[in-house]
């Protein structure tokens, strides 16, 4: 391992980080398997870990079973040290999953909401829930809108939009850190990352269309990064003109099949002939799955710029997940290590 030069608070953070990472890789580990990971001492590593058990950052789960020798006692992460709540703000519901830093789910439930603007009842909710686990340190939302600074903005036409300020009054009701993410975009990474691990194949390009009442929004990945724009408005397809109006309303408008497989068809025409992505994911509470297949099989006689076209029913579990895990960065608390 490189040497890390920097000051001793600095160098012992990142010690820390280190052990920390090692235990959480292995699940349990021995000091000398601790010591092999880091290229630690075996004497740093019995400091620091005496003090990440003083901090009831890990636990020792016992020794080993005797080989002959002097047995090493196991450590692991103290998993319920401090919880992490991820929430699903939908168009009349919010769905929230607890969850410890291991990234195992705890509880999830759903709840009804009465508006997008009703930012006191979704206090009330997670209020509730801290009577129950009092240790959560970090909350993540999945949000249907724009994510700006203090919440985000939301509405079908732009005109409409309102910025709702969810971030700045759950801030200052709970001070813990909030974390938002753009609905579309959660979805998008975790199922880009589920379609990678599935495949076993390299990075690719993938754009996850979402049809829902509060309009249509995409999800663009390339190699694995978010696509947002040079103000968060990269994928809101919605505005893409269509004829004298533009898709959001187009979409919304009382079409026949025909007439809507036309509209979705174009769209993902639009999209492939400016990223030509590998993938196009077709999803959302207000898609008609019922004529999928026409439109893959539309799509495909009527286009030579081919691209693999997936439908997925529920995406409730990719929102949740992708904003798991970048929200588990708010309280899984070691020194992020860039490598070069």
């Amino acid at each position: 391992m490189k040497k890390v030069v920097g000051k001793p608070t600095e160098l012992k953070n990142v010690n820390s980080s280190l052990i920390m990472n090692s235990i959480r890789t292995r699940g349990i580990a021995t000091r000398g398997e601790i010591s092999k990971d880091t290229g630690l001492s075996h004497t740093t590593v019995r400091s620091i870990l005496n003090e990440l058990i003083e901090m009831s950052e890990i636990i020792s789960v016992g020794l080993d079973k005797s080989s002959g020798g002097r047995r090493a006692e196991r450590y692991e992460i103290n998993s319920n040290k401090r919880y992490l709540m991820v929430l699903l703000i939908e168009e009349n519901k919010l769905v929230y999953r607890i969850i410890n830093t291991l990234g195992k789910i705890l509880e999830e439930n759903t709840k009804n909401l009465r508006s997008l603007e009703d930012i006191e009842d979704v206090g009330d909710i997670i209020e509730e829930v801290y009577k129950v686990y009092h240790n959560i340190e970090g909350i993540g939302i999945s949000v249907p809108g724009i994510v700006t600074n203090y919440g985000y903005l939301s509405g079908i036409k732009m005109e409409d939009w309102k910025e709702i300020k969810i971030k700045e009054y759950l801030s200052k009701r709970f001070n813990i850190p909030i974390l938002l993410e753009n609905d579309i975009n959660s979805i998008s990474i975790a199922f880009y990352n589920d379609y990678i691990e599935k495949k076993k194949c390299n990075e690719i390009s993938l754009v996850y269309i979402s049809f829902t009442s509060l309009g249509v929004g995409a999800g663009i990945v390339i190699d694995g990064d978010i696509i947002k724009g040079n103000n968060g408005y990269a994928g809101e397809i919605g505005f893409i003109p269509v004829g004298d109006t533009f898709l959001n309303a187009k979409i919304m408008s009382n079409l026949d099949d025909e007439e809507y497989i036309e509209v979705i068809i174009n769209t993902i025409k639009t999209i492939s002939a400016i990223i030509n992505p590998s993938v196009v994911v077709l999803g959302g509470s207000n898609f008609k799955y019922s004529i999928k297949d026409k439109i893959i099989e539309r799509y495909n006689k009527e286009f030579s710029i081919k691209t693999e076209i997936l439908v997925q029913e529920k995406s409730n579990n990719y929102a949740l997940e992708g904003i798991k895990e970048k929200a588990l960065n708010l309280i899984n608390k070691e020194v992020k290590l860039i490598k070069n």
